[in-house]
């Protein structure tokens, strides 16, 4: 069986150094691409080719290593706020 998703993943930057990528979490998952992505987030299109005995047991479970050019990044761009007294 042949399904699509697309999950839209947030980094997780370590405590002390901003600069560094200590993680990610999955925040989204979605039948079609978002039109409205979360801010920061990057969106995967994930294709699974599941074979039917999977659901057998209901317990399917796979590792899938995303390359960087099958992802698509959220960019984010805001206007500074005027703070009124």
């Amino acid at each position: 069986m042949k399904t699509t998703c697309y999950i839209q993943v947030e980094p997780v930057w370590a405590y002390r150094d901003k600069n560094r990528l200590n993680g990610a979490n999955v925040k989204r998952v979605t039948r079609k691409r978002p039109d409205s992505p979360i801010p920061g987030s990057v969106v995967v299109k994930l294709s699974l080719d599941i074979a039917d005995a999977a659901f057998m047991p209901l317990q399917p479970e796979a590792t899938v290593s995303i390359a960087v050019e099958h992802t698509e990044a959220v960019h984010v761009q805001s206007e500074p706020l005027e703070l009124v007294a």
